[in-house]
């Protein structure tokens, strides 16, 4: 897992190993979406893992 802040296209863990992507950050808050949720701001004390920068995703062939 990468130590980076989380970027638009990068998938994140949220807590109990719940993934999601990372859809946009607006005035510095950040924007997820996950299979079969609609898109959603994660709140500000959710500590927010980068499992996959966007790079690695597109790398591995693997944009869902």
């Amino acid at each position: 897992m990468s130590a980076h802040r989380p970027q638009v296209g990068d998938e994140v863990e949220y807590g109990d190993g719940r993934r999601a992507l990372v859809t946009d950050i607006r005035k510095g808050r950040v924007w997820l979406r996950a299979h079969g949720r609609q898109e959603w701001e994660a709140p500000a004390e959710v500590n927010l893992t980068v499992v996959r920068t966007r790079t690695e995703r597109i790398t591995a062939g693997d944009l869902w």
